[in-house]
């Protein structure tokens, strides 16, 4: 066939496509063009530009710090009112056992340790009066009044004294260690949190008997969470460089369309990596890495999916617009851009961000082509617009279908690698 009935062909799906995706806009095109209004927006120029290619990942939100809290000490639970949810801070209580046997134990210890005091007193005071005696017998014996027994029998008991001064301390420093332990138990009696978190878990009540080692709550720490993803492993080598970063989408937390306040976006964050892990699965040829998320208002909850974009260390010439000109609907992204004075939409499938610009899959728009970045939130298909930032040197006005029926070389955008090869 000829090639003015394959380019009629592709004119034909062209305007077909258009009608299927936008039919609003069919509508709208076919009212009056006196009928609207004109738009005064702004626009920037689609680029085909070197780019650091990345990837979709996927991975999920983990806690750092996961505990189930345990007791140290047998006893019945007379206290335990946390339920799953509440919020806990560090040294709250968390629960109360019986402490009236640790008490007594206390008391009891104490009372040993008083006595063994006194009695180490007493060793003191009788060996200082074995030193004086002691003393006598020297001065006496150098006068030649003491007899050589007399003299031995007082260093005997100075020596004795002194061993039993010896064990009364020693006594005394056992009877003062098991106060100290007596009073360790009797604490572990009340179990505190050991860091800030929520309960995610209750495995006791008020009334039950627990053993030591047998848990009580199940608490995680949310002030800061980590991200694990799988990467391939071909882009480990880059998130091992110093200063690494990865951008994650998480579709479960969702943050106001700042151009429109009745819509609603996936929170998208960049976040520094931590640590890769170094092992690869086998099969999958994926390794973990992981990255660190702040969480100051706790919406992050372990278990949550995210989507993460790994740069993989490869440049190609991909396609970019401004992330302004990027807008959303049930149906997916697509943008307005300036065709004859028109706004006409435009379907697109953004890849990924860097800096204020997008990339976008190849094919939809072609380089130069303005792109609306402000105004376009209340723009309705084939509005006339009025540009407020025209270009200094503009092109060439071109229609929607000469511009996807171009044979000029800017077409080049066809040496961007499809969406296999990628």
């Amino acid at each position: 066939m000829s090639d003015g009935f394959w380019s009629m062909a592709r004119r034909f799906n062209i305007i077909i496509s258009i009608f299927a995706v936008f039919v609003p806009a069919t509508v709208s095109l076919a009212q009056p063009s006196g009928g609207l209004r004109e738009a005064q927006v702004r626009v920037d120029p689609a680029r085909m530009e070197h780019v650091s290619l990345q990837r979709e990942v996927t991975g999920d939100v983990r806690t750092p710090r996961r505990s189930r809290l345990a007791a140290q000490e047998e006893g019945l639970v007379l206290q335990c009112e946390l339920q799953p949810g509440d919020v806990v801070l560090r040294n709250d209580i968390i629960a109360v056992l019986d402490s009236e046997p640790a008490e007594i134990a206390v008391r009891q210890a104490r009372a040993e340790s008083r006595a063994r005091a006194g009695l180490l007193a007493q060793r003191q005071a009788e060996l200082e009066q074995a030193e004086r005696d002691l003393n006598r017998y020297n001065e006496l014996d150098r006068r030649f009044s003491a007899s050589e027994g007399e003299l031995d029998r007082a260093r005997t008991l100075v020596a004795t004294l002194t061993a039993q001064v010896e064990q009364a301390q020693a006594d005394l420093d056992a009877a003062t260690a098991r106060v100290d332990d007596a009073v360790r138990r009797l604490n572990r009696m009340t179990i505190r949190a050991p860091f800030s978190g929520k309960v995610v878990r209750k495995l006791t009540d008020q009334g039950q008997w627990l053993r030591q080692g047998d848990d009580i709550i199940e608490i995680v720490a949310l002030e800061t969470m980590e991200v694990w993803l799988n990467v391939p492993e071909t882009a480990i080598e880059h998130l091992r460089q110093p200063g690494a970063a990865i951008v994650v989408r998480i579709d479960a937390l969702r943050v106001p369309d700042p151009r429109d306040a009745s819509r609603t976006l996936p929170a998208e964050l960049t976040v520094p990596v931590t640590a890769v892990v170094p092992e690869v699965d086998p099969l999958s040829r994926l390794a973990p890495v992981r990255a660190e998320l702040p969480n100051p208002d706790g919406r992050l909850t372990p278990g949550m999916s995210i989507v993460g974009l790994v740069p993989i260390g490869v440049r190609q010439m991909r396609m970019t617009i401004h992330k302004d000109a990027v807008l959303r609907d049930d149906a997916g992204e697509y943008i307005f851009v300036n065709i004859d004075g028109q706004a006409v939409p435009m379907r697109i499938r953004s890849r990924f961000g860097f800096a204020d610009r997008v990339a976008i899959d190849d094919g939809v728009v072609f380089p130069g082509a303005q792109i609306v970045i402000e105004g376009n939130e209340r723009l309705i298909p084939g509005q006339p617009l009025r540009i407020l930032n025209p270009p200094e040197a503009p092109r060439p006005a071109a229609s929607f279908l000469d511009m996807h029926d171009s044979r000029e070389p800017h077409a080049s955008v066809s040496t961007v690698p499809s969406e296999a090869s990628r």
